[in-house]
C-alpha cells in the first residue's frame, strides 16, 4: 500500500532526526504595554526514549516543555481580567512579584504543571 510505505519513510525520517537530539527554543517573546512588559519563554525537546516507531500517535507522551512567564498586574486591571486571574493565584498557579503576575510551566509525559501544580485544575468534588 502507497500510504503505508510512506508512513514507513516519515517515520524513518522522524527517528533520523531525533538521533539529533532537535531542541526549539522561545526567549524572549512578549510585547510591552502601556502597564509594562509581557514575556515569556520556552523550551521544547523531545524525550526519544518515550517515541515508538509502532505507535507514532503517541508522540504527545515524548514532548517535554518547560517555561515561564509574566505579566503586569496593572495590565489584567486596566482589561478587566485580573478577577478571572485571581482564582489562579489563590490556588498558587500563578505568584504576585514586583507588580507582576509570574508562572512557571512544564509539559512532560502528556501531563502540564503549573508552579508545580496539574494544571488545567480539577474542579473540587
Amino acid at each position: 500500500n502507497n500510504i503505508e510505505s510512506k508512513m514507513e519513510e516519515l517515520i524513518a525520517v522522524g527517528i533520523a532526526l531525533l538521533e539529533k537530539k532537535p531542541m526549539y527554543e522561545i526567549s524572549e517573546f512578549g510585547v510591552t504595554t502601556a502597564q509594562g512588559k509581557i514575556g515569556s519563554n520556552m523550551t521544547v525537546t523531545l524525550n526519544d526514549s518515550a517515541i515508538d516507531s509502532f505507535e507514532p500517535e503517541k508522540i504527545i507522551q515524548a514532548i517535554v516543555m518547560d517555561g515561564s512567564g509574566y505579566v503586569p498586574v496593572a495590565f489584567l486591571t486596566g482589561m478587566g481580567l485580573m478577577p478571572m486571574a485571581q482564582p489562579f493565584v489563590d490556588q498558587g498557579y500563578l505568584t504576585e512579584e514586583d507588580d507582576n503576575l509570574t508562572f512557571d510551566f512544564s509539559f512532560k509525559d502528556a501531563q502540564m504543571l503549573m508552579s508545580g501544580k496539574p494544571f488545567p485544575p480539577t474542579a473540587p468534588e
